[in-house]
Formats: structure tokens, sequence, C-alpha cells
């Protein structure tokens, strides 16, 4: 991992501000499928392929992939012509009560977070990002029951926020959170989209 990765997830265990476009999905929500210009798979990320992830992104996360998954996140790669090409996973909520995950966002029971969407450079370009997501959101829905499925994408990520306009997702609202110590300490809504 670089040093300059290292340091941001230390920082954001202590103390972290995020300002996010907040996107959600609801199983009646029709969003037609992304194909990308290129033929992809959508393969469902396990212990025996996390290595799987070197294809496209720093050797060292094969073993942060398997923590995900051990941790029972969900998580895909877009597989293009036998190589990884990028990467998209989910937190569900599984318990009977709302928690919080990732430091900051705060879910409802049979609710997901779709987070770390990522996609190699040399993969860019070619709408493997919105087809990632538009095949994770019918099988959180169908396969495991969510009932929302929420995407948060930093204010300055302009990449991210185009993805997910090729996505066919509006944002709903624009919130900032502060976390510390991994726990949410404030969350506002600041503005609501029609």
């Amino acid at each position: 991992m670089d040093l300059r990765r290292q340091l941001v997830k230390k920082i954001q265990r202590v103390f972290w501000i995020y300002l996010g476009e907040i996107f959600v999905v609801l199983p009646e929500d029709l969003l037609p499928t992304v194909h990308p210009k290129v033929t992809c798979e959508f393969v469902a990320i396990t212990r025996e392929n996390c290595s799987r992830v070197e294809d496209f992104r720093e050797k060292d996360l094969a073993a942060e992939f398997l923590e995900k998954v051990l941790r029972g996140e969900k998580g895909f790669f877009a597989v293009r012509q036998g190589h990884t090409a990028g990467s998209i996973w989910a937190t569900i909520n599984q318990s009977k009560v709302p928690t919080i995950v990732r430091g900051f966002m705060k879910l409802m029971p049979q609710e997901a977070l779709i987070h770390d969407i990522v996609t190699g450079v040399e993969h860019r370009g070619i709408g493997i990002g919105p087809f990632m997501v538009t095949q994770i959101l019918p099988i959180l829905f169908q396969r495991y029951g969510v009932s929302r499925v929420v995407i948060d994408v930093n204010v300055k990520n302009t990449a991210s926020l185009k993805m997910m306009d090729k996505a066919g997702l509006h944002a709903k609202q624009r919130a900032l959170a502060i976390s510390a110590f991994q726990k949410l300490a404030f969350h506002k809504t600041l503005k609501e989209y029609d």
C-alpha cells in the first residue's frame, strides 16, 4: 500500500470530515443495465479469488479484500478478457437495529451501502464503473433482500459523480458527516434534491 493511502486510512480512523452526494436506490426504481464498450463478466469476490485485485491495483490489497469477504461484505470484480478490470463492494446491515458503517454512514436494517468502486487505470473511460453499479443493484435487491441501497460520493470526486450519472442515478441529498475514532459524531443533511 502506498504511503499516502496508509496515512489517509490512519487519519480517517481518528478523525474524518466527509462531505458527500448521497444517492438512494429502491427496488422499484427501474434502472437500465449499462453495458460497457467491451465485453465484461461480473464475478463475485471470494476467499479463493481475492488476489485477482492485483490485476489492476496494488499487490497488498489482496489481504484487505480477504478481510472484507470474511466480514461479510459483498464484492464483485469486472473481468475483461480474462483480466480483472475493476471492483465494487457493498456492506449490508443484516442486523435488526440501525448501524453505522465505514465510520460515517447510518444504515437501517436490510439497507446496503455501495462503496469502493474502482476501475483500473487502463480500463477507465469505457463504461466499466457504471456497468458494475447497475450489475450489483439487482443482486442486492433480489439475492440479499435489501430494501434500500445508498451510494455516497465525495463532492470532490468528479469522476465518480459522472459515473453515477452514466449509471442513471441522481443524488438525493448532500450531507456532511464527521466521525471520530470510527464513531459517527455529527451528521447533517445540507441540501435535498428534487
